[in-house]
């Protein structure tokens, strides 16, 4: 079952992308035979292999759900995963020149290698017979004894074409929680449309599409889920009266390691019994304009308002820590 690519789910959408890699750069080599004037050998520009483009989704098989999973339904995009269940890896390869999407015809292999587990080795969509995709596609059945924590994978792809690099790319992660912890937390993030304008040619990156990188001076937006794992609900502010609903959070706060910086999560849903699909906790942050290319790290914190919500003894606090890559 593929996902509606430009459909939200609540306020969560479902893409996920980011650039592996920059642009060509070129380089000066010497060439055998030739010679200047003064018998010294001449040199010309020769460009260096380029990245692919990446696109990197992740979603959940039907294989196995949890029962009152709230934080993942099947066939929807998740990087949230319990023991057992099957991620599915959705990548799409891009040649950076064309945009043109490249496939079996053209590569020989795609692999996403699964830090401290296994490599799994993608199969090219193009060529099912049913619900043919544009795609290179994979599952993994997560060990019943994996240990919570996030858990990067490398996405390797390879072909005999000299004009590219052998690309190995480490920005992306997933994360195995403990199904039986009292507050799940999902995290999705999307480039907000301010600071878009010096990046209007990237068609890699649009406003308020999802994205895991960004350029300097663009506008981070933050959804954050937080469920009970007992029931799957979602869990709002303490003094909240919405349906389905657990009034709990004193307090949800996000903050950006290496930046120093701190930001309040509010709540999107709206309170006093009335409805809305939009029930996360948002946050945006716009990242300096000096700011240097790397992988940083963010923390999401909850406070709950007291050590009893319902009748669940939740503890004082809730975390999870995610990163996100600036180019």
């Amino acid at each position: 079952m593929e996902p509606d690519r430009n459909a939200r789910i609540g306020s969560n959408l479902s893409r996920r992308k980011f650039v592996a890699g920059t642009a060509a750069g070129f380089a000066t080599v010497s060439l055998a035979g030739c010679t200047d004037g003064n018998g010294e050998p001449t040199t010309t520009a020769e460009p260096e292999p380029e990245d692919y483009v990446v696109t990197d989704d992740v979603i959940v098989s039907s294989s196995y759900v949890p029962a009152n999973a709230g934080f993942a339904q099947a066939c929807s995009p998740s990087r949230m995963f319990a023991p057992e269940m099957h991620p599915v890896f959705k990548i799409g390869v891009y040649d950076p020149e064309t945009g043109e999407q490249l496939g079996n015809d053209t590569l020989d292999s795609v692999s996403v290698n699964i830090d401290g587990y296994e490599t799994v080795d993608l199969a090219w969509g193009g060529d099912a017979e049913e619900n043919p995709s544009e795609e290179w596609s994979g599952s993994w059945a997560i060990p019943e004894d994996a240990e919570p924590g996030a858990i990067s994978y490398t996405v390797e792809i390879t072909n005999d074409d000299a004009n590219f690099h052998n690309v190995g790319i480490l920005e992306s992660s997933i994360t195995i929680i403990e199904f039986s912890q009292d507050y799940l937390i999902t995290d999705d993030l999307y480039a907000g449309s301010a600071g878009m304008s010096d990046y209007e040619d990237n068609e890699f990156i649009s406003g308020c599409a999802p994205s895991r990188q960004f350029a300097p001076g663009m506008m981070v937006g933050f959804d954050i889920g937080v469920y009970e794992s007992s029931t799957g609900n979602p869990v709002g502010p303490a003094d909240g009266d919405q349906e389905n609903v657990v009034a709990g959070i004193e307090s949800a706060t996000l903050t950006i390691e290496d930046f120093d910086e701190t930001v309040e999560l509010g709540w999107s849903g709206m309170s006093e019994g009335e409805a809305t699909e939009d029930l996360n906790w948002n946050a945006t942050w716009t990242i300096p304009s000096d700011a240097e290319a790397g992988s940083y790290n963010f923390t999401v914190e909850v406070v709950a308002a007291d050590d009893n919500i319902g009748s669940k003894n939740v503890g004082a606090t809730a975390h999870v820590t995610n990163s996100f890559s600036i180019v």
